[in-house]
């Protein structure tokens, strides 16, 4: 045992040695830039895809430093607690079965004098060079200086992090009490205690009250409790032909929030879409804002889910700064859900086209990969953890991302000792049920990574109100020009529209008006409508917590509204005849029988596929 401990030691400090003899951290990548150029977007200063010929830092990886062997007391620190820990677990199965508390003396203080000799030289190279940083000492062990850079895998405030968690203890054990004779932090059972500050208030989608017939229902893991709709604000005040003005969305949120049991409204830094003439991004925060301000809406009755533009957009000063305009525009001292609008990283499913099969050379692209790759899942969840220990946000919480982004956030948090995320929000309908089968669902599960599900698109862009059954939308009817031309100077929907009825072609593929013509028929056979079936389908849904529902007038509202207040569920003889006609084609959205030879791996908007 002694031998291995001091061939580690030794491997550990030539290790050291060999990264101060290179300049930097081992296996990082010295970088020569002579400039950092910041680019303004909006007033603020953002991260994204630098213009050609621009050079621009677009992640908080990218930061000038040098480390010094007295930064990597740190690993020293890990390494010396990783092998006595080692070494405890090794005494414990064939010395004591029940527990080992105390470590040999001389190995014990040989590690002790070692680390304090180092860390105590650490200290005063940093008072002799007036580099203290007096409120947070261990910050002054990493020192700026110049000309170049190096590009680590881990942000300085995710290794301080990690070395935070290891000196206090996993589990409630300390180090130094470890050393001493303290908890070893392994049970009888040989389970370990997993470093967490998070606790779970329950299991997801628990029904915690019932008001005005619509239930409430714990979102994750969180305290946050939630109606089972909730409105969604996407084309709130924007240019379609037929968005609800701000008299129009006051009187949806009097309607729902004031009189009609919902408390939830999800929004977006990005609403409205579409924007321009006179809409402009930011709008709908601020109509939010303006009315629970005017209505002296209690903050505790109300609960606002807001997003931050997805891409190479998220990085921990973005978040921060985005945070910061939301609250700003919705005239609040916090939110209550604050989530990322579609992945910090490349995923085939965070676009509105039929991408549905991951793509290595798409990752590859220079947007993603340059300036050291997407933001960490590290310090993603470190970044939200800031904003929930400031007290500007309740929870935090993904969209447009999949079964890996949200395993990737809630083990990543638990690792770091961090909140995980307490939702998922998705496109799911009856005609788009990937989300169960594609691993999400059992993610998401309260046995699992307790997860919730705000669905949205659940009426597939309004295909499955029944209104495009009996007369095709506008790019659809081919048998009829005549109408067709009449249906798109006067659209009965966004289907009927120009920009929308292009963009939203995956609801409209032979397949999926196949499977809605059939969802009609059992709708018609059992006396309801086609939207009623569709909604309080969804609701039945395992998976989902909440439904979020656009609306263009305030009846459409009250008439949604209505079916979130049948006690009653589906049947399972509709449930099974639902399932009948889903086996026929699992994917619909993502079928297409018009793809061509000549489209060359593009989709009808130029989105890659398959």
């Amino acid at each position: 045992m002694i031998g291995r401990w001091t061939v580690c030691t030794v491997w550990r400090f030539c290790l050291l040695a060999l990264e101060r003899t290179r300049g930097g951290t081992f296996g990082a990548q010295r970088v020569d830039l002579e400039t950092k150029e910041k680019r303004k977007e909006g007033g603020r200063e953002k991260e994204g895809r630098p213009e050609e010929g621009e050079v621009s830092l677009s992640s908080q990886q990218l930061r000038v430093t040098r480390y010094e062997i007295r930064d990597h007391t740190y690993y020293i620190l890990v390494d010396i607690h990783f092998f006595f820990y080692l070494y405890k677990i090794n005494m414990a199965s064939t010395l004591n079965p029940n527990r080992v508390s105390v470590y040999p003396f001389s190995i014990s203080t040989v590690f002790i004098f070692m680390w304090m000799a180092a860390f105590l030289n650490d200290i005063s190279v940093a008072f002799f060079t007036n580099q203290v940083n007096h409120r947070d000492p261990l910050r002054s062990l990493t020192r700026p200086t110049a000309p170049y850079l190096i590009m680590s895998s881990y942000h300085d405030e995710t290794r301080r992090s990690l070395i935070s968690t290891m000196a206090t203890g996993a589990g409630g054990t300390n180090f130094f009490g470890g050393l001493f004779g303290g908890d070893s932090g392994v049970n009888n059972e040989g389970n370990s205690n997993p470093p967490t500050k998070f606790k779970s208030s329950g299991a997801t989608n628990e029904v915690i009250k019932v008001v005005n017939g619509i239930k409430h229902r714990r979102l994750g893991g969180s305290n946050i409790i939630v109606s089972e709709m909730g409105l969604g604000t996407q084309r709130w005040v924007s240019t379609d032909f037929n968005a609800p003005n701000a008299q129009d969305c006051y009187e949806f949120m009097d309607e729902a929030i004031l009189k009609g049991g919902i408390n939830l409204i999800d929004t977006a830094e990005q609403y409205p879409i579409p924007s321009g003439k006179g809409a402009q991004e930011g709008d709908v925060e601020r109509v939010i804002g303006t009315w629970m301000k005017d209505r002296k809406v209690k903050r505790e009755n109300i609960v606002i889910a807001t997003k931050i533009t997805g891409g190479r957009n998220v990085t921990p000063k973005n978040i921060k700064a985005d945070c910061d305009g939301s609250l700003k525009r919705l005239q609040l001292d916090y939110i209550d859900v604050y989530q990322l609008h579609w992945p910090q990283r490349y995923s085939p499913q965070s676009n509105w086209g039929q991408s549905l099969m991951y793509n290595i050379e798409n990752d590859s692209d220079n947007y993603w990969r340059m300036f050291g790759g997407p933001t960490s899942f590290e310090d993603l969840c470190l970044a939200m953890q800031n904003l929930i220990d400031e007290g500007k946000i309740r929870g935090w919480g993904l969209c447009n991302d999949n079964a890996y982004g949200l395993t990737a956030c809630t083990r990543t948090a638990k690792m770091l000792g961090t909140t995980p995320p307490c939702n998922l929000q998705g496109d799911f309908s009856l005609i788009d049920r990937k989300s169960e089968e594609n691993g999400v669902a059992e993610a998401a599960s309260k046995f699992n990574e307790n997860v919730g599900f705000m669905a949205y698109n659940a009426l597939a862009g309004g295909m499955l109100t029944g209104k495009y059954v009996d007369v095709p939308a506008a790019f659809d009817d081919f048998a009829n020009r005549e109408r067709a031309m009449m249906n798109l100077s006067n659209p009965r929907g966004r289907m009927d529209e120009r920009g929308w009825g292009g963009t939203l072609y995956r609801y409209r593929t032979e397949a999926a008006r196949s499977a809605i013509s059939d969802y009609a028929k059992i709708a018609k056979k059992n006396g309801m409508s086609l939207t009623e079936l569709s909604l309080r389908w969804c609701r039945q849904r395992s998976l989902v917590t909440t439904t979020l529902l656009g609306h263009s007038n305030v009846n459409q509202l009250k008439e949604t509204m209505k079916y979130f207040q049948v006690k009653e569920p589906l049947s399972g003889e509709i449930m099974w005849d639902i399932d009948m006609v889903h086996m026929r084609n699992r994917l619909p959205i993502f079928s297409n029988e018009r793809v061509g030879k000549e489209w060359n791996g593009q989709g009808e908007i130029g989105e890659p596929i398959p």
